[in-house]
């Protein structure tokens, strides 16, 4: 967190396209939102916040007015000293598109490979019947030597507590649509009044269902179905898709801030609100908040204080917020949310190059990298398909780049229930494989590409505290055997008292110059990096250490690449029975 040929597309033309984005009110009047102090927090408030210490959300308020007036308007509202900020509302777009490949081909091969094997589900392979051309599945492998390995993550899920995703999105679908996605909830954040789109007028009330009527399932092009399934999408069902976030353990809200592939800010700030357990008004609270939010959206704007408001009540209410990065081959700081405080900002890249798309959004704003490059996922019907599993498609951008960080997050939530988000992104940035592709090297892509086996494992070492041990540097028996030891008593106590410790290295091999840190700090005090006791520094993950208290101390470590630690500190046990043959 920061403090295409026919077969592709012209993705030129595409993000022309998606900046040419109507205002949603008439050219005579525009929208102000006017953002009240006490919204927006500081670093040590939101730590405040979310103790409880603090009054909960103060929301920014919303005018429309007469363009002309517009300026004045800002002017007498700032002269009232109640607001930070009076900004212009700012148009926002889904920065994905869907890639006609030819699909059908494709579906009747997978279709065709499941009927013949008649597979059981063994909880590494689901019966999904697409499942075979999910390719950002795949683990590393002589294929794909830099695969993202969500089927070894998801082996290691230890579901604890359920967890909650919301998508602030647009186009989903029409209720009911895909059996393959089931919602717990569903709202919209737009207003609109009699607004055309694409020949259409259409209405739409705060409040309303985030699906489309039949009416709007004209214009509609399934962005927000496609994002959400790759995350949500119901699994092990025998139908269509595999989400990589099991629907065993988690329960997704939708939430529409687009419509037809528009929207504003302010509908999506709402969106963010709401989906952590705000209030917004005109719209009746959700029954439940998210622990996790994808806001696969993106405007070529700063981040406006209305924007870092909802995103500030988000992370005080424990809720982290993952966005795209956005796909005009542009820095990330250009372009919100990317460029907000406290989001985790996700750029688009290959598994197979190491290297980020030619389209995604790029520099030091990125947090992590997942593949944005033709994403099997859930679209709105293709009624013209003869295909028995119409309703997936193939889909590209950071928009989809997004929902794999955040579902992956859902698995370590659920396993970990008491972890926080920046632990969780620390350990994300450490497991991930550096890429070092030439737009990388040029522009920047920040840690690299995710890794969601090795990041579950790291996860699981501290969740499960075997990280590392402590334990006799003598072999277990070895001190027992008479014929080895002959020697006086005192010599005897000395060899017992040597320790040997064994630390496990989550860094991606391809990083060089790693190293670690072993600390101690009494056990009664939470360790960290600020209170250790540093007791060996050095390349070496088994190394021999004496005269250490193993009794009310605690022991753990950093991991170090290229000259800097991570906050993250992993825990270290101690070996209490093969040091008890000592006694």
């Amino acid at each position: 967190m920061k403090t295409q040929s026919n077969t592709l597309l012209s993705r030129s033309v595409l993000f022309a396209l998606s900046l040419s984005i109507p205002t949603m009110v008439s050219a005579e009047q525009v929208k102000l939102i006017a953002t009240p102090k006490g919204a927006v927090f500081s670093t040590d408030m939101v730590q405040q916040k979310r103790s409880g210490s603090l009054e909960a959300d103060i929301q920014p308020q919303k005018y429309t007015v007469d363009a002309s007036e517009a300026e004045a308007t800002i002017d007498e509202l700032m002269a009232t000293g109640e607001y930070i900020s009076v900004e212009y509302d700012a148009p926002i777009a889904p920065p994905g598109f869907m890639v006609p490949l030819q699909f059908n081909a494709s579906i009747e091969s997978a279709e065709s490979t499941v009927s013949e094997q008649s597979r059981e589900f063994d909880g590494s392979v689901p019966n999904d019947p697409l499942f075979y051309i999910q390719y950002n599945w795949e683990d590393r492998s002589e294929s794909t030597p830099t695969g993202m390995g969500f089927t070894r993550a998801w082996n290691l899920v230890e579901s604890k507590e359920r967890v909650v995703m919301a998508f602030v999105d647009g186009g989903y679908g029409a209720e009911g649509y895909s059996a393959d996605f089931t919602p717990i909830e569903s709202v919209s954040t737009i207003y609109l009044d009699n607004v055309e789109r694409n020949g259409v007028i259409l209405n739409s009330r705060p409040g309303d269902s985030a699906y489309s009527t039949d009416e709007e399932m004209s214009c509609e092009k399934s962005h927000g179905l496609g994002v959400a399934g790759i995350a949500t999408a119901n699994t092990n069902n025998d139908n269509q898709i595999a989400g990589i976030a099991d629907n065993a353990y988690v329960d997704t809200i939708v939430i529409q801030a687009t419509l037809c592939d528009t929207g504003l800010m302010s509908e999506m700030a709402n969106g963010i609100r709401l989906a952590a357990g705000g209030t917004v008004e005109g719209i009746e609270p959700l029954s439940t908040k998210a622990d996790i939010i994808n806001v696969s959206l993106s405007s070529p704007v700063a981040c406006s204080t209305y924007v870092q408001s909802a995103i500030d009540f988000a992370i005080s209410q424990g809720s982290a917020v993952v966005v795209a990065a956005g796909n005009s081959n542009a820095p990330a700081s250009d372009y919100s949310p990317a460029n907000c405080e406290g989001v985790i900002t996700v750029g688009g890249g290959t598994d197979i190059d190491t290297d980020l798309v030619s389209y995604s959004n790029y520099g030091s704003m990125l947090d992590i990298v997942a593949r944005a490059d033709s994403l099997v996922s859930l679209t709105v019907n293709d009624e013209s398909s003869d295909s028995a599993t119409y309703g997936a498609g193939m889909w590209s951008g950071t928009s989809f780049a997004s929902p794999q960080v955040a579902a992956t997050l859902a698995m370590a939530k659920t396993t970990s229930p008491s972890m926080s988000y920046d632990d969780m992104l620390s350990l994300l940035q450490l497991t991930a494989t550096p890429m070092s592709g030439d737009k990388c090297t040029s522009v920047g892509c920040d840690e690299g590409l995710m890794n969601a086996g090795r990041f579950m494992l790291a996860v699981l070492g501290i969740e499960n505290g075997d990280a590392g041990v402590i334990t006799s540097s003598l072999g277990e028996g070895e001190l027992c055997n008479p014929e080895l030891y002959t020697m006086i008593d005192a010599v005897k106590a000395r060899l017992c008292e040597s320790t040997t410790v064994t630390l496990s290295n989550f860094v991606a091999p391809e990083h060089e110059d790693v190293t670690v840190r072993f600390m101690a700090s009494p056990a009664l005090e939470t360790l960290t990096a600020n209170n250790g006791q540093i007791l060996y520094e050095g390349e070496e993950l088994t190394f021999p250490i004496s005269d250490i208290e193993l009794e009310d101390v605690s022991y753990g470590y950093q991991l170090c690449h290229s000259g800097e630690c991570e906050e993250t500190i992993f825990p270290v046990k101690v070996d209490t029975e093969a040091l008890a043959l000592c006694d």
